[in-house]
């Protein structure tokens, strides 16, 4: 017996032992960070032997190893979508980061969405440079309009704990700070990122240089 689910993870599996006994697995994901393993062997009245027990021993090992094995992959697929980085929404980012919430609102990347037509609105070719994280991973309820701070610096949800975006931390050792942000999937932009959309498949380029507008 093999069982699956999508959205809160389950998985069981069960396997005969013998014709008297029975290996039954359950892993069970609920969230990201609440994991169940159940592991159990049934034994019908008739397999309380001693003797039984001792001759089974090594085909359990066997077959425990093997669905240890199996589960193991599976865990891992399951827990590495779970610690996917997902967009936030620039709200996340205000509350800490004013100054630079306040300089954006006045720059041409706060206003990238309301710049488009209807019909181009509805275009997947314009909202990818127009929206944030468009057609990827979000928290529920983020807004995502226009060019946020999440386009240059990545998807937020997991560097944008305050253990990690801590004011306390950067004062202390600044360089020992960012780098903790950055294996938490915090970007530094560089003209790569910039160029992903200003560049002439926009039908209203008209050149970009980087260290220009980088400046700014």
């Amino acid at each position: 017996m093999l069982k699956a689910k999508t959205g809160k993870f389950y998985f069981e599996t069960s396997a005969k032992l013998c014709p008297l006994a029975e290996l039954i697995v359950r892993l069970k994901i609920k969230s990201s960070k609440y994991l169940v393993i159940f592991l159990r062997v049934n034994f019908s009245p008739s397999a309380i032997s001693t003797k039984l027990l001792v001759l089974q021993r090594s085909r359990f090992i066997i077959l425990t190893a093997l669905l240890i094995a199996v589960m193991t992959v599976i865990l891992e697929n399951q827990l590495s979508e779970a610690a996917e980085a997902k967009y936030v929404g620039l709200q996340k980012c205000q509350s800490c980061h004013k100054k630079q919430y306040q300089i954006w609102k006045t720059r041409g990347h706060s206003k990238a969405f309301s710049a488009l037509s209807a019909k181009e609105k509805k275009d997947p070719a314009c909202l990818i440079c127009h929206t944030t994280g468009y057609g990827k991973p979000a928290v529920k309820q983020a807004k995502l309009n226009n060019v946020q701070c999440e386009v240059c610096h990545g998807p937020g949800s997991l560097y944008k704990n305050k253990k990690i975006m801590s004011k306390e931390s950067y004062k202390k050792d600044p360089k020992a700070a960012q780098a903790k942000a950055m294996e938490a999937g915090l970007i530094l932009p560089d003209e790569k990122v910039c160029v992903s959309c200003h560049n002439e498949k926009s039908p209203t380029f008209k050149g970009f240089d980087f260290k220009t507008y980088y400046e700014k």
